[in-house]
């Protein structure tokens, strides 16, 4: 029988990782539960449809989630900062500003003229000069 690396004849110990790794299968999944917990504790619920996504309604919120990016849309900026503060606290957060794309779907956001206009044009072109 071939024996992994590390593993010593005779010794038959398995040993219970106290935090996922990057990786593993089971890693997706426990970092789903600890986010949906955090925001659960800040009384953000899921979308029935879509567990990616998290909404609190009472300070008009909306947290997207896909993988380990998010995308937090809200109202008021005050409210959303503050509440990204207690987040903050509980996960290593990068904030990068002002959302540029997601998901394969450019955004452009005009404040002034109050417009929000998405578009897959880049995604569009490479699919031309493939076929």
């Amino acid at each position: 029988m071939i024996q992994p690396i590390g593993f010593e004849k005779g010794v038959r110990k398995v040993y219970k990782l106290k935090k996922a790794l990057y990786g593993l299968k089971q890693s997706p999944r426990l970092w789903y539960q600890h986010l949906s917990s955090i925001l659960g504790d800040l009384g953000f619920k899921t979308l029935p449809f879509d567990e990616g996504v998290f909404i609190h309604h009472t300070k008009q919120l909306i947290i997207a989630c896909h993988v380990d990016d998010l995308l937090v849309i809200g109202a008021d900026k005050a409210v959303l900062f503050k509440v990204l503060k207690v987040a903050f606290i509980k996960i290593k957060l990068k904030e990068l500003g002002l959302v540029t794309t997601f998901l394969g779907i450019e955004i452009n956001l005009d404040l002034k003229k109050r417009e929000l206009t998405l578009h897959q044009a880049k995604y569009t072109r490479s699919l031309l000069r493939r076929f």
